[in-house]
């Protein structure tokens, strides 16, 4: 879940990488592909090769560019894919035109495996902070971030993203204790009302073990409408 309404690349608002075509497409992966590779976590990026039988795109969401040498591309895994076909090293592009609907599968012989993503030096880590009024609601766009502040939430989730590797593990600190996030499409408080007006004291640990500390001043977010309620925040971290 790293962008929202992905209906064309100028409009998804997703991370620098996917928006400047470092990144070419998202894709979604089984839970069966996301139980056995703890690394393809949301957030993840895969090099997709073999790729001489690939199929037409759709050319507005994709700005496609024909690769000559067929040596492959990047692709980032932005969710799960609930659909029946969707097994083992099946890739959701979600983005096939009518003459190849993902009822039809991977193109043949497709090969796939992890890669560290193409974050440059100077971009910084992004979240998204959904909250249970606000993301994914019909009135998301009437929320404001005064009204998302003003009282406490039972639930909230961090969708951390612009990362060079997958985060393995993530943990807030609030009332004198570390709760560790669950892991959904991202990751997930829900242990008790929490203040968001206060910030999030984040620490988060990427597959390679790096430790990363983050102070959330949610008050200094931005909901932007692509994001669906969600509140936009930039971090001081780097990769």
């Amino acid at each position: 879940m790293q962008s929202f309404e992905t209906t064309s690349r100028s409009t998804s608002d997703s991370v620098p990488m996917f928006m400047d075509g470092r990144v070419k497409f998202g894709v979604g992966l089984s839970n069966e592909n996301l139980e056995r590779h703890e690394e393809l976590l949301c957030g993840a990026c895969i090099h997709v090769s073999n790729i001489s039988r690939f199929y037409q795109w759709n050319e507005e969401l994709t700005e496609w560019r024909y690769i000559d040498d067929h040596q492959g591309f990047l692709a980032m895994v932005f969710d799960r894919c609930p659909d029946p076909i969707c097994g083992l090293d099946f890739l959701d592009f979600d983005i096939y035109n009518p003459k190849q609907p993902v009822a039809h599968g991977n193109p043949r012989d497709i090969v796939w495996n992890f890669v560290p993503c193409p974050v440059k030096q100077e971009e910084r880590i992004e979240y998204l902070i959904c909250t249970s009024i606000t993301c994914n609601q019909n009135d998301a766009k009437n929320q404001s971030l005064v009204q998302v502040l003003s009282h406490e939430h039972y639930f909230f989730s961090i969708t951390i993203r612009n990362t060079r590797i997958p985060i393995r593990g993530v943990f807030v600190y609030y009332q004198e204790m570390y709760h560790q996030l669950k892991k959904e499409n991202s990751w997930v408080w829900d242990f008790s009302l929490y203040d968001l007006h206060r910030g999030i004291d984040i620490t988060f640990i990427d597959v390679e073990n790096k430790e990363f500390h983050d102070h959330l001043n949610v008050s200094r977010g931005v909901m932007k409408p692509n994001y669906n309620g969600a509140i936009y925040l930039v971090s001081n971290l780097q990769n």
